[in-house]
């Protein structure tokens, strides 16, 4: 969600992502380049860093995620009985 979200964003304002060539094949299907990648990581981050309404209150999306991966293993190992999922806004 977090990265599917940064990527689609960045898309539709026209920001090019650009690929390197693979040195193997001499094609453009390589990786992303460095500048792409950083451009990425930063825009990651700060959407980890926005705030969401979660559990009655604001809370950046990385404290979301976190607290739904003890949710998760709570209620795996049997010692919750129900597990609501987050659904983040699109």
């Amino acid at each position: 969600m977090v990265v599917d979200r940064t990527i689609f964003g960045l898309l539709n304002r026209g920001v090019k992502l650009e690929v390197e060539d693979d040195p193997s094949t001499g094609s453009g299907r390589g990786r992303l380049t460095e500048a792409s990648r950083r451009l990425l990581a930063e825009r990651v981050n700060e959407r980890l860093d926005g705030e969401e309404p979660y559990e009655g209150k604001k809370h950046k999306l990385r404290t979301i995620l976190a607290s739904q991966a003890g949710h998760v293993a709570t209620f795996l190992r049997g010692e919750g009985r129900t597990y609501k999922p987050f659904v983040g806004r699109w």
